[in-house]
């Protein structure tokens, strides 16, 4: 009887991790609010749109913040980024989404605090910046919504969180 329900519970929280897996499948599409890529540092706006490509419906609520990005290297060269990388965080509105529907939402970068990677992981705190701080040299935007996915060990032995990310399309910009 013990292991009846032990093999139970296997099977039910494997179809619940399932059933999350699949609603999970969407993709990150960031474009620029004005028809130009410059970008005015005063008034910057891009607009998000999640696309959901599951065929069961995607809860936007249950996806963590959208991370928003300007690089000054593109996002497939993993040890630039750690060095010329300023990030801001979004919170994703709220709203449901049969397959293949979209939700858009507007995105004021201005206004956004941005977060200069190789300091955030200082013990000193998180050193934030306007648009205005971030470089010129910055000229790479782009998003991605980073889903937990486990853990790993890290060169020391700790565990360390790991993520499963869905990364937007890459816009070259010009910071004015």
């Amino acid at each position: 009887m013990k292991y009846r329900v032990i093999a139970i519970l296997v099977v039910v929280f494997g179809l619940c991790s399932f059933v999350a897996g699949q609603e999970r499948k969407f993709d990150v599409i960031l474009t620029l609010d004005q028809i130009s890529s410059r970008v005015d540092r005063a008034e910057a706006a891009a607009v998000a749109r999640i696309v959901n490509r599951s065929t069961e419906s995607l809860r936007t609520s249950t996806l963590p913040t959208l991370n928003v990005y300007f690089s000054a290297c593109q996002p497939s060269y993993p040890t630039c980024l750690e060095s010329s990388t300023y990030f801001a965080s979004v919170e994703i509105p709220s709203k449901v989404l049969a397959e293949n529907e979209s939700h858009e939402f507007r995105v004021n970068l201005s206004r956004l605090n941005w977060v200069d990677f190789k300091y955030s992981r200082k013990e000193s705190g998180i050193i934030t910046t306007n648009l205005k701080g971030v470089p010129r040299d910055n000229i790479f935007l782009y998003a991605d919504v980073r889903i937990p996915d486990g853990y790993e060990k890290g060169k020391d032995g700790r565990r360390i969180p790991k993520y499963r990310k869905h990364l937007s399309n890459v816009i070259v910009v010009t910071l004015n």
